[in-house]
């Protein structure tokens, strides 16, 4: 199993199951609570990744206003990471289309060749 895996590209915040990563901190999060606003920055996972990595860290909440107070009701309980990057998916659901790409090309270079002589 072949894995790519770019470590050009990190952000700091709170993963949820739905692959975004909330980026903006409230300001209950500079006691220590660990809450961020769901309307701020956030990060998608893009098309041609598959997960984020990390997948494991300390909890962390997504709350629906800056100040982080109504996250009894409203929050979502996420993954707090420093260093969240995107994992890019496997070559291996490829192999057959790549081997017979490359194949096809090798035909085609010996056919040429040997109208030559």
């Amino acid at each position: 199993m072949l894995s790519l895996h770019s470590p050009a590209f990190a952000v700091d915040g709170c993963l949820l199951p739905n692959n975004i990563v909330y980026r903006s901190a409230t300001l209950f999060n500079h006691l220590g609570l660990e809450t961020f606003q769901r309307g701020g920055l956030q990060t998608a996972l893009s098309a041609n990744n598959c997960s984020w990595t990390p997948k494991t860290g300390s909890a962390c909440y997504v709350c629906a206003t800056i100040t982080g107070l109504a996250c009894s009701d409203m929050a979502s309980v996420g993954i707090r990471s420093t260093n969240f990057q995107m994992v890019q998916c496997n070559l291996d659901n490829y192999t057959f289309a790549l081997s017979a790409a490359a194949g096809l090309c090798g035909m085609l270079i010996i056919r040429k060749q040997h109208r030559k002589k």
